[in-house]
């Protein structure tokens, strides 16, 4: 009991932890987007697609965990697609709109998502061996 008590913590804690560094991702891409004279809101919108990423990537883990074999691969699938045709379909859209800020938003997801990947690996290699996700 003890053991799934701190088991359950240290999950909620590594999610804690990364949502406050990709909170800290997007609070540096918008300072290095004002020091480069870009505009600061498409800097903000690439990080938070990371965050929505997460968040899918999440729920995605939290669908397969439930029912059987069969249904789990179809959460994992689905929530990969879902989740790649949120972001490129974000920067499209950015890219339509706003043609001369999709550079920022580009470079910011794509900074965020680096240090995102790094802390994911970091967090699945020092866990118990279980799919963590954040």
């Amino acid at each position: 009991m003890r053991r799934a008590f701190e088991l359950e913590l240290r999950v909620i804690s590594h999610r804690v932890l990364v949502l406050l560094v990709l909170m800290g991702c997007t609070a540096i891409s918008a300072g290095v987007a004002v020091a480069v004279s870009a505009d600061p809101l498409f800097a903000v919108l690439g990080s938070l697609l990371v965050v929505a990423y997460w968040l899918l990537e999440l729920l995605t883990l939290r669908l397969a965990e439930q029912g059987s074999f069969s249904n789990a691969l179809v959460a994992a699938l689905g929530g990969m697609v879902l989740r790649m045709g949120l972001v490129v379909g974000a920067l499209i859209l950015i890219g339509v709109l706003a043609r001369e800020e999709f550079a920022t938003a580009a470079l910011a997801f794509l900074g965020t998502f680096t240090v995102y990947i790094f802390l994911r690996l970091y967090i699945q290699a020092s866990g118990d061996g279980r799919m963590v996700t954040g």
